[in-house]
């Protein structure tokens, strides 16, 4: 199996920590679908259920870090894919401008899929993501983050 990069594994790090909201130190299928949603995927709970399974080494239903960095393995040896298709849902959410305001983001994550996130979760996200902080998410800064790419935003 590949390994990760040191940089790629502190990345990462980023992510998990962005997503474990709860500060437990696992991902729970909630705090999961969070992610996924953020790259423009609405799975079912059966589809987070089956991904997270695949991955949940230790049976817990739960990901912990060293299980979500055996996930983003094998999520970046198809990154090719995973960027074509997060471009073309960000293209159908995104604004003429090609960004995600605040609300936009906020309606994403609130009215997509069973579980909501709280408009504080939302705010945080938001802040976390928007590194250039013009107030606005492009695909840039979402490909940052959850591509593990080297975009300078």
């Amino acid at each position: 199996m590949a390994e990760l990069s040191e940089e790629d594994r502190q990345r990462c790090n980023r992510i998990f920590n962005y997503l474990d909201v709860d500060r437990s130190g696992q991902l729970s299928g909630k705090e999961f679908m969070t992610g996924v949603r953020l790259l423009g995927i609405n799975p079912t709970e059966e589809e987070v259920t089956r991904i997270m399974s695949k991955f949940d080494k230790d049976g817990n239903t739960q990901l912990s870090l060293e299980e979500f960095e055996g996930m983003m393995v094998d999520f970046l040896m198809n990154r090719q894919y995973f960027a074509s298709k997060m471009e073309e849902a960000f293209a159908v959410f995104a604004g003429a401008d090609r960004k995600l305001n605040k609300e936009e983001f906020r309606n994403i994550l609130q009215n997509m899929g069973d579980d909501k996130l709280t408009d504080e979760e939302v705010e945080e996200l938001f802040a976390d993501l928007d590194v250039n902080n013009d107030g606005k998410l492009d695909i840039d800064e979402l490909k940052n983050m959850f591509l593990l790419d080297d975009v300078k935003v």
